[in-house]
């Protein structure tokens, strides 16, 4: 049977929750709108909220993705409303990008043997979770690396012509001395990491990778989740503070920590998160580069001390610094550039090596230019053509915890869409 056939019509005013109805669509060269696969019905999706997904994430044979944005429904007591149409068109034979995920120490030397991966435009992928890579990373860190640093993108979305390289930076793990043993009383000790099992400091600064939970208790149940954070990108990933640690009942390692991004509903909020490598890292660089680019919209400051006191000037998105030595202050870490000044070591800040951004885009079509990164309040309309100066790139739903956030191009007067299906990069 056909899931809209069983969806009813109405819903009793007093029920809270309600279904929604995933549909997934073509136009073909006629106009002729149809379905292209089995519709998706999600349970218990609570009246008034916002239901969004994302082509990206529903792979269909023969067919990719019209656009990569996320989509939304306001869910409403009215079934027939409740219903979220994804469109495809007719997959190209050329739809394949292909990738290789490298393991390399910090000289370049190669540690593992390359992962080749491939997959089909538009929709997103995760080198991450790869047999392959999983298993190289056992067996570079069980010879005693750690990560270091990662340059590309482990997880994405497959762009048409745009080859993904991904690659994970080990350096040797240095062993600590012994500390001397303090007086009583003794402050509650770290737990002891088991092989291969990389920890933060307590007060120090880590963010998510991918989408995880906070909970109530180190042992996870689904009934004691406090907050949830999806993924981000990198410049406004989730950033938490660890203040201790605990286990699971079959021992696996969780952090204790305090969300502190300061403009999101879940500020101050305490519990236990993973710390698993994949998921949480530290904010901050553990080792020198000699090339770092600024990649946080608002741009990074420079500064004469290393508490970052007496700001000498703001470096703009994009633009490469160059570093000749690396300081820690505290639980964070600096760069000293080659006039002496300090910069952050914040990795949603900067980036180490180098990273190419548009300068000017072209619109394919007629396109609006909005005030706010989200594309609200309309302030001006451009025909085919029109070629914009880029002057950042940015994201929005910055702020959200539910939304990734889609990219912008900041342009004199406000933002415009960065979809390639609109405009195209030509500068």
């Amino acid at each position: 049977m056909n899931l809209l056939e069983s969806t009813p019509a109405t819903v009793h005013a007093k029920q809270p929750y309600v279904p929604v109805t995933l549909q997934f669509w073509t136009k073909d060269q006629d106009g002729t709108e149809h379905q292209i696969a089995d519709a998706k019905t999600f349970d218990d999706q609570k009246i008034g909220s916002t239901f969004t997904k994302n082509a990206a994430d529903y792979p269909i044979d023969h067919y990719i993705p019209v656009d990569s944005q996320d989509h939304s429904v306001k869910v409403s007591r009215d079934a027939n409303q409740n219903v979220l149409k994804l469109w495809y068109k007719a997959k190209p034979n050329d739809a394949t990008v292909n990738g290789v995920f490298k393991f390399q120490d910090t000289s370049g030397a190669t540690l593992a043997k390359d992962v080749d991966f491939s997959g089909t435009s538009g929709y997103r992928y995760d080198v991450t979770i790869l047999k392959a890579v999983k298993a190289a990373q056992k067996t570079i860190l069980g010879q005693g690396y750690h990560l270091s640093a990662t340059v590309g993108d482990p997880q994405g979305i497959f762009a048409l012509g745009k080859p993904v390289a991904v690659i994970y930076k080990y350096e040797k793990s240095v062993t600590p001395p012994n500390p001397i043993p303090k007086p009583e009383p003794k402050p509650t000790p770290t737990p002891t990491p088991k092989p291969n099992e990389p920890i933060a400091a307590k007060n120090e600064a880590v963010y998510a990778l991918k989408k995880v939970y906070l909970y109530q208790k180190p042992t996870f149940k689904k009934s004691q989740r406090k907050a949830g954070y999806i993924s981000k990108p990198r410049v406004y990933r989730p950033m938490f503070v660890v203040t201790g640690y605990a286990r699971s009942t079959n021992g696996v390692l969780r952090y204790k920590l305090r969300d502190v991004n300061h403009l999101t509903k879940n500020r101050r909020k305490t519990g236990y998160i993973t710390a698993r490598w994949a998921y949480i890292r530290p904010v901050y660089y553990q080792s020198k580069h000699k090339t770092l680019i600024v990649i946080n919209p608002r741009g990074v400051n420079e500064y004469r001390a290393a508490d970052l006191s007496g700001k000498v000037r703001n470096f703009k998105q994009g633009q490469v610094l160059h570093v000749k030595k690396f300081v820690h202050h505290n639980l964070t870490t600096r760069y000293v550039l080659t006039n002496g000044h300090y910069i952050t070591g914040n990795r949603k800040l900067v980036q180490m090596g180098r990273k190419s951004f548009p300068k000017a885009v072209k619109a394919k079509t007629a396109i609006n230019r909005y005030t706010t990164v989200n594309l609200t309040h309309k302030n001006k309309h451009y025909r085919k053509g029109k070629v914009f100066k880029v002057r950042a790139i940015n994201y929005s739903h910055a702020n959200s915890v539910t939304h990734h956030g889609t990219m912008r191009y900041k342009v004199i007067g406000g933002y415009i869409t960065a979809n390639r299906h609109f405009v195209k990069v030509v500068k």
